[in-house]
């Protein structure tokens, strides 16, 4: 997504199944989906400049910069951005819930000079334009495959498709906040289709919400992801200029993908845990849950692709 200020990134980290060594009520649910925006500032280079990278865990924004001159607003500040290779975003994605947190936040348990987890083992992710499968627990730069959100979801989550595709379930009518763009349709799918321990639980980044902005009224259900320039303006305090007229929102009706655009451009390295267990071994679930086939997927158009195939340099 783009204005002309801002370049603004999402990713999406889907899972099979949410788990916890003890169910209860909502801790284990069929599909799960976390992730994290990205906004960067135009600067009239290639690339621009990383200011912003939000997390998302259990419905709460996390936000983490890497510009100084950013101040808290809806949100306090978590913590900076390490760069890995002095050019990726390091995210690290908890076991079991599979929140995202910046690798400097008070959840990682993460450490990126050294490369290792504590308290339990780990597996960390690096794009490499193919899935492949980690060899165990506690594997070390495992390669991804970028996916975009636009063709294999969001094409398939309105109404009239949604139902007889049977991914998605929960329609709802987006409104956003202080009378912001509305998407071109009138119901779209607010979660992923599940039924297994807890119906509904895992939703695309259309249907995130973050609790503390939307009790306050500020950003509505689905709004902190189909319109992030808005949001980050609302969760922080960005130096202007900051434009919140998109040049390019398909989701939101501004511009179409370039279908004739094949490259697809790298991501964070993606640090997920599988914490060691403390009394019984992992359940199959815990292994499934880092497959690299269910690592991430990116929405990505014509403009996003210039920042560089094979990796940011910010």
């Amino acid at each position: 997504m783009e204005t002309q200020t801002h370049w603004f990134l999402i990713y999406n980290m889907f899972h099979p199944r949410d788990y916890s060594d003890k169910c209860v009520v909502g801790s284990c649910h069929e599909n799960d989906n976390e992730g994290l925006i990205l906004t960067i500032r135009k600067d009239r280079t290639p690339f621009g400049t990383l200011q912003v990278m939000e997390t998302l865990a259990h419905n709460n924004v996390y936000s983490h910069v890497a510009d100084s001159s950013i101040r808290s607003g809806i949100h306090n500040i978590d913590g900076g951005i390490e760069l890995w290779q002095d050019s990726h975003p390091v995210a690290f994605i908890e076991s079991g819930g599979h929140g995202v947190y910046g690798s400097t936040s008070s959840h990682s348990r993460f450490t990126l000079e050294s490369g290792k987890f504590t308290g339990g083992t780990g597996v960390t992710y690096v794009y490499k334009g193919r899935a492949e499968r980690p060899t165990g627990p506690d594997d070390r730069e495992v390669g991804y495959e970028l996916l975009s959100i636009y063709d294999h979801w969001w094409l398939r989550s309105q109404l009239s498709t949604a139902r007889a595709d049977g991914t998605f379930d929960a329609y709802y009518v987006y409104l956003p906040a202080r009378n912001r763009p509305r998407t071109p349709y009138r119901e779209i799918a607010g979660s992923f289709l599940g039924r297994t321990e807890s119906e509904n639980k895992a939703k695309p980044f259309w249907g995130w919400h973050d609790n503390r902005s939307r009790k306050r009224n500020m950003i509505a259900t689905g709004q902190w992801g189909l319109d992030p320039a808005y949001s980050v303006a609302q969760n922080l305090r960005i130096p202007r200029p900051v434009s919140l007229d998109y040049i390019y929102n398909p989701y939101l009706g501004f511009g179409t993908p370039d279908r004739t655009i094949t490259a697809t451009p790298a991501v964070p390295v993606a640090t997920a845990s599988a914490q060691a267990p403390t009394a019984a071994p992992a359940p199959p679930a815990r292994s499934t849950a880092v497959q690299p086939t269910a690592a991430a997927t990116s929405v990505f158009d014509k403009h996003i692709e210039l920042l560089r195939l094979g990796g940011f340099e910010f």
